[in-house]
């Protein structure tokens, strides 16, 4: 015959099981490089569901306090990993510099994700670039724009968003980006365009440098996390 619990001691409830468990769960992936970001929803629950098993009368408290505290904690470590798993992503990305440059004007160039980029043209000394905002005045350098005519091709199997100012530049290996006020796809005054596979746009970008230089090379990045590639003003 069993002998039954002493008189006054609570049991764990149903709910303070369910809130260790999913704070456990929430803590694994939290700490856990490129899982930390879906550990929110389990942290969040954890959190929530010891607050509640807390409350409830008559159960044993002990779980519930673990599990909100260990929510706690994971919520704080969760947003630890997750920017530094996009810092270790960024800096992976190698960025492009005149020396690594193999292409010309005129060659097309591939990147990773399978856009064919051409640079047709480097146009230097420009005093003024059209306003892509229709009735506007002309966008006016701070010392003079550089135009740069190229197409982008789509040859990879999903459909790429692609934006005006994803060109750029190089003097030596220091970086300029291109004006968002004056850069745009030819025929299209919008931020961006959704290019499918199997289709090409041609565009114009332009980038502010100082009077009397000129850029060494021209650069591409197809995202804010994509690798450069850079293409020779030769």
């Amino acid at each position: 015959m069993s002998t039954p619990p002493p008189s006054g001691k609570k049991k764990t409830s149903v709910i303070g099981w369910v809130a260790l468990g999913l704070s456990v769960l929430g803590f694994i992936f939290a700490v856990i490089p490129g899982l930390s970001f879906v550990a929110w929803p389990l942290i969040a629950a954890a959190f929530i569901v010891s607050i509640v098993a807390l409350a409830k009368k008559g159960s044993a408290k002990a779980f519930p306090v673990i599990a909100l505290v260990l929510s706690v904690i994971s919520g704080i470590v969760a947003p630890i990993v997750s920017i530094a798993t996009v810092v270790n992503v960024a800096a992976d990305n190698t960025t492009a510099t005149v020396d690594e440059a193999t292409t010309k004007i005129g060659e097309v160039v591939k990147t990773d994700s399978g856009l064919n980029v051409t640079v047709s043209a480097v146009t230097c000394g420009l005093a003024t670039a059209p306003n892509t905002f229709e009735g506007l005045d002309p966008v006016v350098p701070q010392g003079q724009f550089c135009q740069i005519d190229f197409t982008v091709e789509n040859a990879g199997d999903k459909e790429a968003i692609l934006f005006p100012n994803y060109f750029g530049g190089l003097i030596g290996d220091v970086q300029y980006a291109a004006d968002s006020s004056s850069s745009k796809f030819t025929g299209d005054n919008s931020m961006s365009i959704t290019l499918n596979p199997g289709l090409s746009v041609t565009g114009v970008a332009f980038v502010d440098i100082a009077a009397g230089q000129t850029l060494d090379a021209i650069t591409f990045s197809d995202g804010i996390l994509g690798s450069e590639i850079s293409i020779l003003n030769k």
